[in-house]
């Protein structure tokens, strides 16, 4: 397990810095020495998802380069999952009598399937309450504001990267990264927060009990009230 986690922290954070260091030095000059740090420095900045960068503006001023901005954004992506998720997705599954070949535990489609959502409804709010602010997305074209919506809704639940002024969003816009700060990526990743599989246990518990039925997660199987762990976030 620990030999897994050092290999996939090494591969993903040298194939991030790889990519950055290239772009950095063809792309804006620097010498290969300069390029090469910024590349590493940037490449375990993501995936350790601490939102770190060697600018003032930390990342603004590559907002409408997307050989910087989309590597930082998968990176943190993949350090937000959690490694019992990287692990078993890089796992190979033998078919079982006609089923999913790679039928993935709860946990993992769990933690699959909440971080896609949310990614998807953090872009689309970012990308509708941010359009037309002449502070933030407003002067780009409509690719680079599509582009600039879903990093600020990956970033904002786990790496704390900005390309735009946060000082000069919407209120609304704030309060929806506020959110997703708070419910953060899964367990066992990089970023610490309430954890996306543990929000969404609680999503399914509240929406289950308004409605006056036994709570049960999804895919979940077993008695009713026994699915979702009751723990702190911070444990």
């Amino acid at each position: 397990m620990v030999l897994g986690v050092a290999r996939t922290t090494v591969a993903i954070e040298l194939a991030t810095a790889a990519v950055l260091a290239v772009r950095f030095h063809f792309g804006y000059g620097l010498g290969a020495g300069v390029a090469l740090y910024h590349g590493v420095f940037h490449g375990i900045s993501a995936f350790n998802n601490a939102g770190f960068g060697l600018r003032d503006d930390n990342l603004v001023g590559y907002a409408t380069d997307p050989w910087i901005i989309v590597p930082i954004a998968v990176a943190g992506v993949l350090g937000a999952l959690g490694f019992p998720v990287l692990l078993e997705l890089l796992r190979s599954r033998p078919a079982v009598r006609g089923r999913a070949r790679h039928l993935r535990p709860l946990h993992t489609r769990l933690t699959l399937v909440t971080s896609a959502i949310l990614l998807a409804v953090g872009t689309l709010l970012t990308c509708a309450l941010e359009w037309s602010n002449p502070g933030t997305l407003g002067p780009m074209e409509w690719g680079d504001k599509l582009l600039n919506g879903f990093f600020t809704a990956a970033s904002a639940r786990t790496a704390g990267f900005n390309t735009v002024g946060t000082g000069s969003m919407e209120p609304a816009t704030l309060l929806g990264i506020c959110v997703l700060m708070f419910i953060g990526g899964g367990s066992a990743g990089t970023p610490v927060a309430a954890r996306s599989p543990r929000s969404r246990c609680w999503e399914r518990r509240s929406w289950r009990r308004s409605a006056g039925t036994p709570t049960r997660t999804s895919w979940a199987a077993g008695p009713p009230q026994r699915r979702c762990v009751r723990r702190w976030p911070w444990r």
